[in-house]
């Protein structure tokens, strides 16, 4: 019997004989690597960031096993054609294993849609790391602008992280504490599939300068199965594709834009269809190995 090995930051210490070892970072493949415990080792890039540290010592200590990773496995794996011209170019004049894009997917056939008349729901719904790159507190922002102007709406936060007691008390100084539902960590995937299909619009204000602009955001995938229509930033790279399919609204991050375009999805039935069934018609082509 073949042995096959994943080794991710949590049992970044096991480190047992096998016939293939897959390191989900840098750190984790590198201990398949020294010494070789494998007789294929691949890099399954998660994501690929410019300063992960920072400016300091242990970006450039973090970078430089991230190249011997890159030059020494046999195979790398990114989940996106920008992270993989991003770390082919941070390595440039060495050669490097090569790389294969592999997008994040979802399992189509039993992921729950949101209802014909999904609209009438009204609630926005956000799905990720409470952090502030991921733009929450822009979100809150819209949905308090909404209220104000008797726009009948409702949101739905799905995630923790850092920022989630601090975006709990922004929301309650707006006056959204019944408005605004946040669940926190959602252990079962199949409640949050079932969250996202009772909602009516998916948001993802990621904000400028994010690491996501070379990832596959798996929020917008999740959205994508669930039949959602969208609302983004440019930031991610598939944004302008999504925009172009129909399935997507890209906004330029403010409070104000982001209020705008939730509200022309829930108060114009027709566009709110034409999104979803785009979203539907998308979801196939970009959840089942299908890269851009």
């Amino acid at each position: 019997m073949r042995t096959i090995w994943g080794c991710s930051p949590g049992n970044i210490n096991i480190l047992p004989r096998a016939d293939a070892w897959f390191g989900f970072n840098a750190l984790a493949c590198a201990r398949g690597l020294v010494p070789r415990r494998a007789g294929t080792v691949v890099y399954w890039c998660v994501d690929y960031v410019d300063d992960r540290f920072g400016t300091g010592v242990l970006t450039r200590v973090f970078n430089a096993v991230d190249g011997f990773s890159c030059r020494r496995a046999d195979a790398r794996f990114e989940l996106s054609e920008e992270a993989r011209s991003a770390r082919d170019a941070r390595h440039a004049g060495t050669r490097l294993a090569p790389a294969y894009v592999a997008p994040m997917g979802a399992w189509l056939e039993r992921v729950p849609v949101t209802a014909e008349h999904g609209h009438d729901a009204r609630r926005v719904v956000f799905l990720g790391h409470l952090v502030e790159r991921q733009g929450v507190s822009t979100l809150l922002g819209a949905i308090a602008a909404l209220r104000e102007r008797g726009v009948k709406v409702a949101a739905d936060i799905v995630g923790r992280g850092p920022l989630e007691q601090p975006l709990r008390g922004e929301a309650a100084k707006l006056g959204l504490g019944e408005t605004v539902v946040f669940h926190g960590f959602v252990p079962s995937h199949a409640d949050v599939e079932r969250i996202l299909a009772a909602a009516s619009v998916g948001v993802a204000p990621y904000e400028p300068g994010s690491f996501t602009q070379y990832a596959d955001p798996g929020k917008l995938k999740a959205y994508l199965a669930a039949g959602l229509p969208i609302v983004t930033t440019a930031v991610p790279p598939n944004a302008r594709e999504l925009e172009q399919a129909g399935a997507a609204v890209v906004v330029d991050g403010s409070p104000a834009a982001l209020a705008g375009a939730i509200e022309r999805l829930l108060d114009t039935p027709e566009e709110w269809r034409l999104r979803r069934d785009a979203s539907r018609a998308v979801a196939p082509l970009r959840l089942a190995g299908h890269p851009r």
